[in-house]
């Protein structure tokens, strides 16, 4: 993971950021090795969301270190969230960002959602005539659009 991060650039931040994911697989491993799972019986619910936020929040923490043009930048990122937050902010960020918060809802609510639903929505759909799956499908296109950004943002890639 040190060399996944140099390879996205010759800077410290990078090195932090590969090196915090490759702290969090050996962690990883350790766990599946001091935990492993029992065959037939399956992780509560509540454990699985719980390492579905926590694994969330990690990768959106080491997205500071991968973004940061320095480590500086970065430190005083950190500094800024950990001592000087500012709580009445989210009133302003939460009005601007209102559909991209809802679409992050909604995200979370899919991958949530029990593989069964998946089944019974194929199983409502079959019959469909084709003319109402094209529908549903230009719907879902059209409501995409709408949520896509006015300005074109540059892949991660070709900032490089």
């Amino acid at each position: 993971m040190l060399l996944g991060g140099l390879w996205h650039g010759a800077n410290w931040t990078f090195v932090v950021w590969g090196a915090m994911h490759g702290l969090a697989l050996a962690a990883h491993k350790k766990w599946m090795e001091l935990f492993p799972p029992i065959e037939g019986k399956q992780t509560p619910r509540w454990l699985n969301i719980a390492f579905v936020l926590l694994t969330f929040h990690f990768v959106c923490f080491t997205w500071i270190f991968f973004k940061a043009d320095s480590f500086a930048t970065a430190m005083d990122f950190l500094h800024q969230i950990f001592f000087n937050f500012y709580i009445q902010g989210w009133a302003k960020f939460s009005a601007n960002y209102a559909p991209v918060l809802a679409v992050m809802a909604f995200g979370f609510f899919i991958h949530m959602v029990p593989l069964r639903w998946n089944n019974i929505i194929v199983n409502l759909m079959t019959p469909w005539h084709w003319i109402f799956k094209a529908a549903v499908l230009a719907i879902m296109v059209f409501i995409i659009i709408q949520f896509k950004q006015s300005e074109p943002v540059l892949p991660v890639y070709l900032q490089f």
